[in-house]
């Protein structure tokens, strides 16, 4: 019988009956792979051997694209996690109250952010399965690049001055 091929997720057991080891992580004692491979379990390791695909993690800081944008949420796309590129596609989103860290009931996600913007964020928890939750409050995090249109100069890139100044 040959070895289980697992993705990055994958559920491989629990850490009490056998410790987390290379391509594997683990959280609240269940071990799980993180990367596209071959299982292997040897007499106390669990093992991941293949292709390794970047995670986030809470605390990691990503990179994404703005997809679509409602009232109060923003829809991205991950491009990097931790200074890595990723090869598989992950998405996001940032609530209203996530923008910014003062005056959180006033913010519109219009105001801050279009389709097509790139911005800078922390990632606050792993989400529901379908994207993970992120943050653009805090020093550092919110809108790097946009092509908005201001008068005079349309379609340039644009930097950010404050979190709705250009």
């Amino acid at each position: 019988m040959s070895a289980p091929i697992c993705v990055p997720g994958t559920f491989l057991g629990k850490e009490e009956d056998k410790k987390s080891g290379s391509g594997t992580f683990c959280i609240d004692g269940n071990v799980f792979s993180s990367m596209v491979g071959t299982a292997v379990e040897n007499e106390d390791t669990f093992l991941v051997s293949g292709e390794t695909v970047h995670v986030p993690i809470n605390g990691s800081v990503v990179i994404c694209r703005v997809l679509k944008i409602t009232r109060t949420i923003a829809h991205t796309a991950l491009l990097y996690v931790d200074d890595q590129r990723l090869t598989t596609p992950f998405k996001g989103m940032i609530k209203h109250t996530d923008v910014r860290s003062y005056d959180v009931d006033k913010v519109a996600i219009p105001e801050h952010y279009r389709p097509g913007d790139i911005l800078r964020a922390t990632v606050l928890s792993l989400g529901d399965g379908r994207s993970v939750i992120l943050s653009t409050a805090g020093e550092g995090m919110g809108l790097v690049y946009t092509r908005r249109n201001v008068p005079g100069k349309v379609g340039e890139a644009k930097e950010a001055v404050e979190d709705t100044d250009m």
